[in-house]
């Protein structure tokens, strides 16, 4: 049953999905524990502390004005009436199905399953891989029995998703876009492994800090065994798709077959070594090193985990405040930008929760797949990452790398934030390499 809404109501876009409270404006919140509360501005610290009294608590800020909420009370009445806010409504259904999902003009040639990884089976042409996110304050316990639901949903067709959405726990369903590590795709190994000298010459060298990569694994695998640019600066290796793999050492689980995370190391924090090419070292020399390999087998030499909190927060548990991320998912199979969803939103959260983290992402190297149109990614495209794109090498510092991802993100937000170095640099290689 519909109530009346505000006078001055106002649609609410949520991935894409538009929907006008004066088509349907629910008269309560019965049968969900979930809302869209909308304010006239900027909530001061007392309009939230009102809010929590009555039992709201805010999960995300969608923007405008739009605030997903927690909130178990059927009335919304009380809500309503505060001064502060413009209208309440209950998070709908079609709000966890993005636009692009439902447009086949922004698809590209996908499967669809519960989580990236959930079905290896056949499926129909214009079926999508899709990501089911529930809602951070669903408990464990309530998760048990969504998992048959995950489960069933595994291959299902589009016009089932509709299906799914009306769990009350699911937050959003949305399109899976297998994540590429970031180097140019067109060069050979030994020029995408090296390059123009990374030296920092300010006065700027990282001392204090640790910083965290994740890629494709470290050299040989051990903080000992590795190449001289790293020799003490190395206080933590570990392997997260590799860890249970029992026919491997551990120095195996964590080494890098790929080259691409020993050689963003490098030019991130190697010392100095000396080479045919002269003394060769990082930006920050003086940093401390956290590894954190992501490298599956040579045909998913990067594949992320279930919940990307995983890769964050612990190693800011063992005090490293720079986080460094050469990969990302760029645009779809046919060149089409992805809103702002689940993952960029995970990474944001956590900034908002600890500001004082730095957290960077490779703007990607799509603009040639759609010269001239905004191609930067969606994990790069998060609002509180330090999104980097390229410039060319020392022929033309002052020019973008011609494959650098453009923006604007799919909402307008300008990236990338600052650009730097990107082709051409010379950096230490893998031991795995010779």
């Amino acid at each position: 049953m519909s109530a009346e809404p505000p006078t001055n109501a106002v649609p609410i876009e949520i991935n894409g999905q538009v929907h006008s409270p004066h088509e349907t404006y629910a008269k309560n919140a019965k049968t969900t524990d979930f809302i869209v509360l909308t304010v006239y501005d900027v909530l001061s610290i007392a309009q939230e502390d009102e809010l929590e009294k009555l039992s709201v608590n805010i999960l995300e800020d969608l923007g405008d004005n739009n605030f997903l909420c927690e909130y178990s009370p059927p009335d919304l009445k009380v809500l309503r009436e505060l001064k502060f806010v413009r209208q309440v409504d209950v998070y709908r259904n079609k709000f966890k199905i993005p636009a692009a999902l439902e447009t086949p003009s922004l698809q590209g040639a996908y499967t669809l399953s519960a989580f990236a990884n959930a079905a290896e089976a056949l499926h129909e042409p214009d079926e999508l891989t899709v990501d089911i996110f529930i809602h951070d304050t669903v408990c464990d316990e309530k998760f048990e029995d969504l998992k048959h639901v995950i489960a069933v949903a595994s291959g299902v067709p589009p016009d089932k998703r509709a299906k799914i959405a009306k769990d009350d726990r699911i937050r959003i369903i949305e399109e899976v876009l297998e994540p590429k590590l970031m180097f140019s795709e067109n060069r050979d190994t030994e020029t995408v492994f090296h390059g123009g000298d990374a030296t920092n010459d300010t006065v700027y060298r990282g001392k204090g800090q640790i910083i965290t990569v994740t890629d494709t694994g470290f050299d040989l695998g051990s903080p000992d065994d590795c190449h001289p640019a790293f020799t003490g600066k190395v206080l933590s290796l570990r392997s997260v798709t590799r860890k249970n793999e029992p026919k491997l050492s551990e120095q195996q689980k964590n080494d890098d077959p790929h080259g691409h995370g020993t050689h963003v190391s490098g030019i991130l924090l190697g010392g100095h070594f000396n080479t045919t090419k002269g003394s060769i070292g990082g930006v920050a020399p003086e940093a401390h090193l956290i590894v954190q390999s992501l490298f599956k087998n040579p045909d998913r030499p990067f594949v992320l985990p279930m919940d990307l909190r995983d890769i964050i927060a612990v190693p800011y548990a063992q005090g490293s405040r720079i986080l460094s991320n050469s990969w990302g998912r760029g645009v779809t199979g046919k060149a089409q930008q992805l809103e702002y969803g689940g993952t960029p939103k995970t990474v944001d959260g956590f900034i908002r929760e600890n500001p004082e983290v730095l957290i960077c992402f490779s703007a990607g190297n799509d603009n040639l797949r759609a010269p001239g149109q905004p191609t930067v990614g969606l994990d790069a495209g998060a609002k509180n990452v330090l999104t980097v794109g390229a410039t060319g090498n020392q022929d033309s510092p002052d020019q973008m790398y011609d494959r650098s991802s453009m923006g604007p993100t799919k909402e307008g937000r300008p990236k990338p934030d600052v650009v730097a170095s990107g082709t051409d640099i010379y950096a230490a290689l893998s031991g795995r390499f010779g």
